[in-house]
């Protein structure tokens, strides 16, 4: 069950975090996988180090999602590696808190072209090289601030919603031709952009924990999980959802 051996998928923004975590998952049950990063850091390099070590089939891709152009080359890139691609994650998102009344067009626009606008384009690429193979997986990463309102977070939830949509008309077109796509939603998940937001915002903290009736924060592997099965064959009936990861966030 859950086995992608002999299958290439390309996770976007998985230098670290929920990318690497789902790098990692996807690995492990067999897939060929291409990591991504906006630039060639330490940090990418790493990570794909460790996974090599590990003994996984790994390539690496780099690009600024917030450019139209970017999607279209990372995809052509991965699915050289290794003359396909099956499974595209669009995991790679940014945030930067700022109040309603402070938000600048330059803050709205470098949220939203990456976390929606990136997506958008990497997901038309990935559609066209999947189309005729006749199989495909797209994965987007959301967030519960798609559907429910956060301090700070407006540009943020506004990109998150758009993804949220995507996900159905994309769906909707697409499954004629065995791609499936659906995103996965995770709520107050540890990792280290989260630390970063607490630390400009600490009274968010206690206000997003407040609201998560399993009285924790989720983990990267838990995320991970929830692609791993949309990402199998076994979920092949599954498309155009939206999985909320949120220890009953939206619930309470």
């Amino acid at each position: 069950m859950f086995d992608l051996t002999g299958q290439v998928a390309l996770v976007t923004g998985s230098s670290r975090g929920i990318g690497l975590a789902i790098a990692r998952t996807l690995a492990a049950q067999g897939a060929a996988v291409v990591l991504h990063g906006r630039t060639l850091s330490a940090e990418l390099e790493v990570a794909a180090s460790g996974l090599r070590e590990s003994g996984a089939e790994i390539a690496v891709v780099v690009g600024d999602l917030s450019q139209s152009d970017t999607g279209k080359k990372i995809v052509a890139e991965a699915a050289l590696y290794k003359g396909r691609l099956d499974i595209l994650v669009n995991n790679a998102g940014f945030v930067s808190p700022v109040s309603v009344t402070d938000l600048t067009p330059e803050v709205w626009d470098s949220v939203v072209n990456v976390n929606l606008r990136g997506a958008f384009f990497t997901s038309q690429a990935a559609a066209k090289v999947m189309r005729p193979q006749g199989y495909g997986r797209i994965i987007n990463i959301s967030s519960q601030a798609a559907e429910v309102t956060i301090p700070s977070y407006l540009h943020y939830g506004v990109s998150k919603a758009g993804l949220n949509i995507m996900t159905k008309y994309l769906a909707v077109e697409l499954a004629p031709y065995g791609i499936t796509v659906n995103t996965v939603s995770p709520a107050f998940i540890a990792t280290d952009l989260a630390k970063e937001v607490f630390a400009q915002l600490p009274d968010l903290y206690d206000d997003q924990l407040s609201r998560v009736p399993k009285a924790r924060m989720g983990t990267t592997d838990e995320v991970a999980a929830a692609v791993l099965y949309l990402a199998s064959i076994e979920g092949d009936f599954t498309t155009g959802e939206v999985l909320h990861v949120d220890g009953g966030y939206l619930s309470l």
